[in-house]
């Protein structure tokens, strides 16, 4: 326990919180934001949503998305309940080798899942729900394991 004489300020606190938050802003936000002021206009985006095609684009990034999260957590619910309401010895082990496959970098997973699937499969929205379930199970798996404990 630290005494009052030991313990850091509230500035110093302040003053750290705030670092990666102005790290975020001067590499993130800002370009995004410079970007959008150069280019977004709401002609821009009225005349995209009218061409031929952009329908069918959002129609598959939705039911493809919704499509993976279900999966995603069907898939996660036995082991998450497992190790979330069970004492498994190996616990960490199975959580640290769920993890990952979400810290693999997304190309390094695609390019295993484009070696090891069929070929049938290249290029398929299967093939990308795969593995849209694969790079998101480890983040379903320790929420539920949260929830369950």
């Amino acid at each position: 326990m630290l005494s009052a004489a030991n313990r850091p300020s509230r500035w110093l606190f302040a003053a750290l919180a705030a670092l990666p938050v102005v790290a975020l802003a001067g590499l993130y936000a800002a370009p995004l934001a410079t970007l959008l002021a150069r280019t977004a206009s709401w002609s821009a985006v009225t005349a995209t949503a009218r061409r031929p095609g952009i329908g069918a684009i959002w129609w598959f990034t939705l039911w493809q998305a919704v499509l993976s999260a279900v999966l995603t957590v069907a898939a996660s619910l036995v082991p998450a309940y497992v190790l979330g309401r069970f004492r498994v010895h190996t616990r960490h082990l199975l959580l640290s080798a769920l993890t990952v496959a979400f810290i693999m970098p997304t190309v390094v997973v695609g390019a295993a899942f484009a070696a090891l699937l069929p070929s049938s499969w290249t290029g398929t929205a299967r093939a990308m729900i795969v593995a849209h379930v694969w790079l998101n199970l480890a983040v379903a798996v320790r929420l539920q394991v949260a929830a369950w404990r």
